[in-house]
């Protein structure tokens, strides 16, 4: 760590906490901050929002030493810092908390909340700290348990403590809520809510415009590595925020809903059994988009699985355009034209050490290269073509897949899809982790390949989008498909039907 000479401005009458003065910062050709100049002020919530490759996240790794500035300066509490590692953040009191979790997982919650943090202090002054951080987080975690045992809400609460164990007075959380459930994301929402009133200043990276204005007390926005604006969230709306982010107004989020004709189901399950999924039937016609919600093992994603062969099914039969199939694997699947995208891309959807072009191609390189001859140029202009629709940033598809940013990832599995059109399309939370942007030209991509003809389904935990794009709205609980409604339900009515309970005019 590095302690630099600030420049001689007057200074404040409050001094910030964080503060970034002119950051540029360069991968290559490409341009992540332009002198990006931001001040936070201590015991706040401040969010930063923009579309992937806006610059939110690399401005945050500047903060927390994982990333190193070309120009500008950072000053923390007023004093101008260089980290030149992670570590050197942490013992300076600035943490980083990734979308991935970084735990030892064979470790104890307590263990780990204390590695590299114990110095000179004896056990039972560190189960006493440990009672305390437990008290300060309002949680109720067992320090004996194993991390690979715990769920995700209380691993990224392990990562909290572990924060706050070095004394952080910054904690900067990337992405937190992608992967929790509407109860634990109100956990962790009252536990920063509590950090805050402690003192300590938290930055929000998120996608999830609804719950930056419901948490932050200030938003900042960026676009294509310059900072917009800053301003109180309670002066700002999701529509002013979208527009900020992409420079321009949008009359609305979701495509109109298309008129789907009376045809024959092109996909029939029946009874289908396995795991969680307790006997599901269900339909898909051509031209339709069918929303399908339920809440955290309800075996909505256990119901893809089976369909595509990615879990074997005990009991059930399925028909494709009124034959009946047998899906062995998800490579079964697409060849017959049942086309899968996981919502566990980092696992099950990304090669990657390999390029967007080979990762785009993967499931159809007969197709593309008949005879087995691989056809280079006519990989590298088809596959160019994808990627310009998926606005993917930058645009360079001889590119390591691992090297884009998780938005962008997604865009990838996502436009693997689109190599050779399928006949049904079944997305799990196609949109997780990604940006607003990119979500308009994702919602875009599946309604034109609705109106091409082809049944899609979308799985999803966000009510809204479940709302805006289906056409009709499946619910699941128990693994069994207990509803269906319309696309234009109250919000409750679903949520209820998810739970259990059946308010006014709902059937289950």
């Amino acid at each position: 760590m590095t302690l630099l000479s600030s420049s001689t401005e007057p200074a404040p009458t409050r001094t910030p906490m964080l503060e970034y003065r002119s950051i540029e910062k360069r991968y290559g050709g490409a341009v992540a901050l332009a002198g990006v100049s931001l001040t936070l002020e201590p015991a706040r919530i401040h969010a930063f929002v923009g579309e992937n490759g806006a610059g939110k996240s690399t401005l945050s790794k500047i903060a927390a030493g994982a990333e190193q500035p070309d120009g500008g300066e950072v000053l923390i509490n007023g004093e101008a810092m260089r980290f030149r590692s992670p570590r050197e953040a942490l013992d300076s009191g600035v943490a980083m908390v990734h979308q991935e979790i970084s735990l030892v997982p064979t470790l104890s919650v307590f263990d780990n909340i204390f590695l590299g943090s114990r110095g000179t202090q004896k056990l039972p002054e560190l189960r006493a700290r440990f009672r305390r951080l437990l008290d300060d987080c309002g949680s109720d975690l067992d320090g004996h348990l194993r991390v690979d045992t715990l769920p995700l809400a209380d691993q990224q609460m392990v990562e909290i403590m572990r924060a706050m164990a070095y004394d952080a007075r910054i904690i900067i959380l990337d992405e937190p809520t992608a992967p929790l459930t509407l109860l634990e994301c109100e956990h962790l929402y009252a536990t920063l809510r509590r950090l805050r009133d402690g003192g300590t200043t938290i930055v929000f990276v998120s996608h999830y415009l609804d719950e930056v204005l419901e948490l932050a007390d200030t938003v900042s926005i960026f676009k294509d590595g310059k900072h917009v604006r800053s301003s109180p969230a309670a002066a700002e709306t999701a529509d002013t925020l979208i527009s900020g982010m992409l420079g321009r107004e949008i009359s609305s989020v979701y495509p109109d809903k298309r008129k789907a004709g009376a045809s024959e189901p092109v996909l029939v399950v029946d009874d289908f059994a396995g795991g969680v999924v307790k006997g599901a039937s269900l339909e898909f016609r051509p031209g339709e988009i069918v929303s399908v919600f339920g809440l955290i093992g309800s075996g909505r994603s256990e119901l893809a699985r089976l369909i595509v062969g990615r879990d074997r099914r005990t009991r059930g039969s399925l028909h494709l355009e009124g034959e009946e199939r047998k899906f062995r694997s998800p490579a079964d699947a697409i060849k017959a034209g049942v086309a899968y995208l996981s919502e566990d891309r980092k696992d099950e959807g990304l090669f990657a050490l390999r390029s967007v072009r080979e990762n785009l191609t993967i499931a159809a390189l007969p197709y593309l290269n008949p005879f087995g001859l691989i056809h280079s140029k006519k990989e590298k202009s088809f596959t160019y073509d994808i990627a310009e629709q998926l606005e993917l940033r930058p645009l360079d598809t001889e590119k390591a897949s691992g090297d884009y940013s998780g938005g962008n990832q997604q865009k990838i599995v996502f436009g693997r899809c689109l190599v050779r059109t399928p006949k049904v399309l079944i997305a799990d939370e196609p949109t997780r982790g990604v940006d607003v942007g990119a979500r308009l030209a994702m919602y875009q991509l599946l309604d034109n390949l609705a109106r091409s003809g082809v049944a899609v389904i979308v799985i999803s935990s966000d009510i809204d989008e479940v709302r805006g794009l289906g056409d009709r709205i499946l619910v699941m609980r128990h693994g069994q498909i207990c509803c269906e409604l319309p696309a234009d339900a109250p919000e409750d009515s679903i949520v209820s039907a998810a739970f259990g309970t059946s308010p006014e005019g709902l059937t289950s």
